[in-house]
């Protein structure tokens, strides 16, 4: 597995963002649309796409970012080579003209670049070389459902579940333990329904600063940052290849808008 990603580490990813001229909060934004592009292709794919598919590709992505910026790579091109990719991984192949498919199904949503087989194919090992072939991803997922049995919480399944899909808007899937995230997930969802953690908590074997600050990570962003849509993604990029010199992401030989 992966070793986590120091904050100081994924600050200095944002400062060589920012020469490109965005902003911190654009190039968070640009990740969250990816996030939310790859979410819907899901909802659209009757079952295909697994949610835990989306959870190992937006990581997989994120991770791909911490050293490359997105002139090198158009991340409306390497979303989908990460959910292809995390399709794999998770054992839940999908055929890679299903996943065309499924892009053109939702492209009236997400009028965004549509990949051939070749760009595919090369984001593909694009990935898997940045990624340093550590390809095993443990998600939240499995960690969460077991400990809302075990404190007997099992009715904030759905505020916490909805929690752990905002997570991925943030960087706490590459700064904190899949424990760590699924408690906080836990918390948040008992702060919704106003409740207390249940005195067993005490005996998990966890760093509860780590619990409150990844908790305070997704909540702080999910109030601050709007949603953006696919022109406003597609503009924000064009203006990093703008200030790069480029006309797009030169690994792909294709245009960023």
């Amino acid at each position: 597995m992966a070793a986590l990603v120091p904050a100081k580490r994924l600050r200095l990813s944002h400062q060589e963002g920012t020469k490109l001229g965005l902003t911190a909060d654009q190039i968070t934004q640009i990740k969250s649309y990816m996030l939310r592009y790859m979410q819907d292709l899901a909802r659209n794919s009757q079952g295909i796409v697994r949610q835990r598919v989306v959870a190992v590709a937006c990581i997989f992505m994120r991770r791909f970012y911490v050293h490359l910026n997105f002139c090198e790579y158009d991340p409306r091109m390497v979303a989908p080579a990460c959910l292809y990719l995390a399709s794999k991984t998770e054992e839940s192949l999908i055929q890679a003209k299903v996943l065309f498919h499924f892009m053109k199904r939702i492209s009236g949503q997400h009028p965004i670049p549509i990949l051939d087989m070749k760009q595919l194919f090369d984001l593909e090992m694009a990935l898997m070389e940045e990624l340093d072939f550590q390809l095993v991803t443990e998600t939240p997922y499995d960690i969460m459902l077991k400990l809302l049995r075990q404190l007997q919480l099992e009715n904030l399944g759905q505020p916490a579940w909805a929690a752990l899909n905002d997570s991925y808007k943030t960087d706490v899937c590459l700064m904190h333990t899949p424990q760590t995230i699924a408690l906080a997930c836990i918390l948040l969802a008992c702060n919704v329904q106003k409740r207390e953690l249940p005195p067993g908590v005490a005996r998990l074997a966890v760093d509860f600063d780590q619990v409150y600050g990844a908790a305070m990570q997704i909540l702080q962003l999910s109030a601050r940052l709007p949603d953006i849509d696919a022109a406003t993604c597609s503009a924000w990029i064009a203006l990093a290849a703008q200030e790069d010199g480029t006309n797009g992401s030169r690994a792909l030989g294709a245009p960023a808008c």
